[in-house]
C-alpha cells in the first residue's frame, strides 16, 4: 500500500470555545510546526466567537458547518475536505485540550509512513500538567467503558523498552491515521454522539486486519478545560453512554451480544438505586441508563431535544 507523500493535517473541533481560545491557541504552539495544515470544524458557533477564531489561526481552514451534530460529524467533515481536495495524505485528530510536541507528532507520522499495517497510531496521554499516566494506549471491558492501560502511574520512559507497542484502543481526540485507512474504512459513525467512538473505530480497525499503535516515547497531556460554571453533569450523560455501548454490541456482535448489554444495564442500574436506599438522583440516573440502553438495542439514535454536554 502506497501513500502519497503530501503532508499531514491537523484536525480540530470547535464551538462556541471562547472559554478556553488562548488555551487552545497556546496548546496549537506546541505542534504546528509538525502539521502542514490546521482544519478547524466548527459546530456552529456564534458568530462573535467565529471572528475570534480566524483572529487566533489566521492560517487554518474554517469550516463553519452552522449546527451541532457533535464531534464525530465534525471530524467526519473535515476529513472528508481533507481527502476530496487531496490535502495531506495523514491526518491527525487532536482535542483543542491536548498539548503535544512537534516532534513527537513528526515521530508518530514516520512510524506510519514505515510500517503500512498501522492504520492508527497515538503517544501516551498524561494528565494535565503531570507525568501521571491517563492511558499507554486503551482497552475496553466487555462493558464496552474504556480503560487506559498503565493508568494512574508515574511515567517513566525507561520503563518501555519497545519504542511502538501494539494496543486495543487509541483517544478518540489525539491519533494519527493515513488518508488511505478513511477511504478503505469510512468515516467515523455519527451516530455516536460523544461516547464510544474510540471503541467502535477500534473494532473496525481490527475486522480489516490492521493495527493500533502507540508510541511510548511519545507524550501528550490532556488539559481538560472546563466551561467556568458547569459544575453540573448533563442528565443526558448516562443516557448516552449507556445507549451507545449497547448499539455497539448489537452492531458488531449482533442481538445476543446487544440483548446482553440491555440486560446487564437494567440489573446494574436497579442495583445501584437500591443500595442507595432509592435516592431521588439515583432513580433518576437508572432511568436515563436504561432508556438510553433500549434506544441503542433498537438502534434508535437520534438526539434527544434539550440535550446539552
Amino acid at each position: 500500500m502506497e501513500r502519497d507523500n503530501v503532508g499531514l493535517a491537523a484536525i480540530v473541533v470547535s464551538y462556541n470555545d471562547d472559554y478556553k481560545i488562548k488555551e487552545w491557541y497556546d496548546n496549537y504552539q506546541f505542534y504546528k510546526d509538525a502539521v502542514d495544515l490546521l482544519v478547524i470544524a466548527d459546530n456552529g458557533s456564534e458568530s462573535a466567537f467565529l471572528e475570534k477564531v480566524k483572529s487566533y489561526f489566521p492560517t487554518a481552514i474554517l469550516l463553519e458547518l452552522g449546527i451541532n451534530l457533535g464531534s464525530t460529524h465534525a471530524y467526519n467533515e473535515a476529513i472528508k475536505y481533507v481527502i476530496k481536495n487531496n490535502l495531506a495524505d495523514t491526518i491527525m485528530l487532536i482535542g483543542n485540550d491536548m498539548k503535544i510536541r512537534s516532534e513527537d507528532v513528526l515521530r508518530m507520522y514516520r512510524v506510519l509512513q514505515k510500517d503500512t499495517s498501522i492504520a492508527m497510531i497515538g503517544p501516551v496521554i498524561l494528565k494535565k500538567d503531570s507525568m501521571i499516566i491517563d492511558g499507554v494506549g486503551y482497552h475496553f471491558n466487555k462493558h464496552y467503558a474504556m480503560h487506559g492501560f498503565y493508568a494512574g502511574e508515574q511515567y517513566n520512559e525507561n520503563n518501555f523498552m519497545e519504542e511502538i507497542i501494539e494496543t486495543e484502543a487509541m483517544a478518540g481526540g489525539m491519533n494519527i491515521v493515513p488518508c488511505s485507512i478513511y477511504r478503505k474504512l469510512g468515516m467515523q459513525d455519527e451516530k455516536l454522539f460523544m461516547y464510544a467512538d474510540e471503541v467502535d473505530t477500534s473494532i473496525r480497525i481490527h475486522k480489516k486486519g490492521y493495527k493500533i499503535a502507540v508510541d511510548t516515547h511519545a507524550l501528550a497531556w490532556h488539559q481538560h478545560i472546563n466551561k467556568p460554571g458547569r459544575s453540573v453533569r448533563s442528565p443526558y450523560v448516562p443516557f448516552l453512554i449507556d445507549r451507545n455501548n449497547t448499539y455497539i454490541a448489537r452492531k458488531h456482535y449482533g442481538i445476543g451480544r446487544g440483548m446482553y448489554m440491555l440486560s446487564y444495564t437494567i440489573l446494574s442500574s436497579l442495583r445501584i438505586v437500591v443500595i442507595s436506599g432509592f435516592k431521588s438522583e439515583q432513580i433518576q440516573n437508572a432511568k436515563m441508563r436504561i432508556k438510553g440502553a433500549l434506544n441503542g438495542f433498537r438502534g434508535k439514535m437520534t438526539l434527544p431535544q434539550g440535550l446539552w454536554i
